[in-house]
């Protein structure tokens, strides 16, 4: 009874004999009769080999299982996980099936067996070593890190799974808090792969190509059909988008997720050949979240849309020193033939009600109100989770595409880098031909020239929103 817990991980090394038992057992706390909670094992039952982690929930076994035995006189490392929702099993440190379902671990009384089923049965033939058992579910990273080190790889490269972080380092002429002159910005977390070995004269290096993360689910596509069932939650329900992340190889646990009640109102259904991407992005969209994008730091983002006039302020660059160093430009526009102040979106299918909604820039100070410019009307058929999200869509891209465009370019001192749109409030009166510009905007682009100077050149859209 010490060993019960919600949560469980079992971990070994193992290398079987096939001259021993058809099945051999690993760790398992299971007698086969009424005392049963978890197993890990391999072997072949009526000519079907298999290699499986199981759990019991309310008296009923629920497996991540492969179709192949590993009884060959080689030495393989096993972890099998249970966290609450999903059974994970992991071959030398690759996730090898995930199976997800809830429940409650069933408790047992009977002893730990290491090699054996209740100690009468299914012997393991051959060598078991630092077996382990938690009372908690490893995380992959930590089932990886558990192989290299026993595996003694530590300066290996995985080609097929590791990843780089990459960083901008700048020295600067005294220290900073951290008691270094190194001012330091990640970039990103980039799998690696398709390397090549290049001979020069006086060394050998490996070159490799460095593909983001947004880029791993884009290159991966579905390889059977993907349902999604009417009434499942967007994010966390059965193969929604936390499930399609988990398929691309992803942790749940590397994202900053807000949460979402939104429900399908109808089955979506993903073909073969479609990318997890766009899989992602879609259903994202329909419940008003921004695409899915990953900071510097290597964290996911799922977030829902903010429209930007009611976005918190990052900061304010002004007229001084220490922010605005110069501003080299201003330009004001419009796209007429791209101006649409009627928006129109709706959503229509079989499987759930018909839902509409209208925008109308009506804002008196807007040079393309409808009252000004007269009405030019934009509508297109959308998946909508409900009529909030479909609102907020019709607002965001009536916001768009009813802007008269105000940038600005300017410098500044170094600031931290940034991977999403900063929204500043401006306040710099130093501008050519005397045209002051306060207000609040979004920035759209950012350059660091790496010169003596070390200036960052800003470009800045000023923030316009006909409709809130």
């Amino acid at each position: 009874a010490a060993y019960n817990s919600t949560r469980v991980s079992v971990e070994a090394w193992c290398k079987l004999d096939p001259t021993g038992a058809a099945v051999q057992v690993i760790a398992t706390r299971d007698d086969l009769g009424s005392n049963r909670q978890w197993g890990l094992w391999t072997g072949t039952i009526s000519g079907n080999p298999f290699t499986e982690f199981y759990i019991r929930l309310g008296g009923v076994s629920h497996r991540a299982a492969i179709s192949a035995n590993i009884i060959d006189n080689n030495i393989y490392h096993l972890v099998g996980t249970w966290d609450g929702s999903a059974i994970r099993l992991y071959i030398n440190g690759q996730l090898a099936k995930k199976t997800v379902v809830a429940g409650t671990l069933d408790t047992a009384t009977v002893a730990l067996r290491f090699g054996s089923h209740n100690g009468t049965t299914n012997f393991a033939k051959g060598i078991l070593d630092e077996i382990s058992v938690w009372n908690r579910a490893l995380t992959t990273p930590e089932v990886r890190a558990h192989y290299q080190a026993g595996a003694a790889d530590f300066s290996e490269v995985d080609y097929l799974s590791d990843f780089i972080k990459v960083y901008v380092a700048i020295k600067m002429t005294s220290n900073g808090t951290d008691g270094t002159p190194w001012a330091e910005w990640p970039q990103g977390l980039f799998k690696i792969s398709s390397p090549v070995r290049v001979g020069r004269e006086t060394s050998l290096v490996r070159r490799v190509i460095c593909r983001d993360q947004t880029a791993l689910l884009a290159n991966q596509k579905f390889t059977s059909r993907w349902t999604i069932a009417q009434g499942e939650n967007y994010i966390t329900g059965v193969n929604g988008i936390i499930d399609i992340l988990e398929l691309a190889g992803f942790e749940a646990s590397n994202f900053a997720i807000t949460a979402t009640s939104s429900i399908l109102p109808s089955t979506i259904d993903f073909k073969i050949g479609d990318t997890l991407l766009s899989a992602v992005n879609y259903l994202l969209s329909a419940i008003s979240y921004k695409p899915i994008r990953f900071r510097g730091d290597g964290t996911g983002v799922i977030e829902p849309i903010v429209l930007a006039s009611v976005r918190a302020v990052e900061d304010t660059l002004a007229t001084n020193s220490s922010s605005v160093v110069d501003a080299t430009e201003i330009e004001e526009g419009v796209e007429l033939d791209k101006v649409f102040n009627q928006v129109t979106l709706f959503r229509s299918n079989p499987d759930s009600a018909d839902i509409i909604s209208t925008q109308t820039n009506i804002k008196p100070s807007s040079p393309t109100n409808i009252n000004k410019f007269g009405v030019n009307s934009y509508s297109e058929q959308v998946d909508a989770a409900n009529q909030t999200a479909l609102d907020l869509l019709a607002k965001e891209k009536l916001n768009r595409f009813s802007q008269i465009t105000k940038r600005v370019k300017l410098r500044t001192l170094i600031r931290p880098f940034h991977d999403d749109e900063d929204k500043y409030t401006l306040n710099h009166s130093g501008f050519p031909n005397a045209l002051n510009t306060i207000g609040d905007f979004i920035e759209e682009e950012w350059v660091l020239n790496l010169d003596p100077e070390m200036l960052m050149e800003h470009t800045l859209r000023l923030i316009s929103d006909v409709v809130t």
